[in-house]
């Protein structure tokens, strides 16, 4: 009995989310995440010592010569890697990142069209300043998001 209440249980939920009655099977798409995965695939991919992408990751909406700058705690001995990504194509994208006090660190950077990256190994251990710019866009506010790997 108990078998064939779950049974049905489940065949219940899993027509609702084929229906579009349940929140368990939908998702979000977001333009700006998933081009910054495809800027870090370089990264992840490598044969040899590769990055590992966090699930963490930060997004919002920029206009044109505007910026976010998010808070992160990064940790001496690791290396760090973030992209930024926006859902406009046309748009024009970079990301610097800064120490406590708000200056620039040594870093390696790169940014082309709507995606950038960034590269740090920490120093110290210390909350840095991840700031993303958003230099160009034709349809504003832009979406925008970044993500991080790790090794």
């Amino acid at each position: 009995m108990f078998t064939r209440l779950l049974s049905r249980s489940v065949a219940l939920l899993t027509a609702a989310c084929f229906l579009g009655l349940g929140t368990p099977c939908s998702a979000i798409v977001h333009d700006g995440r998933s081009y910054a995965i495809e800027a870090a695939i370089p990264e992840l991919d490598r044969k040899e010592n590769p990055f590992t992408l966090r699930h963490t990751w930060w997004h919002g909406e920029l206009d044109p010569g505007k910026s976010r700058v998010i808070r992160h705690q990064l940790f001496k001995g690791n290396e760090y890697w973030f992209w930024a990504g926006c859902s406009e194509p046309s748009a024009r994208i970079g990301i610097h990142i800064y120490d406590a006090e708000g200056k620039r660190v040594e870093a390696e950077s790169w940014k082309r069209d709507h995606v950038a990256g960034a590269r740090i190994v920490p120093s110290r251990t210390a909350a840095y300043l991840i700031r993303v710019t958003l230099h160009h866009s034709e349809d504003p506010p832009a979406e925008w998001a970044v993500v991080y790997g790790f090794r």
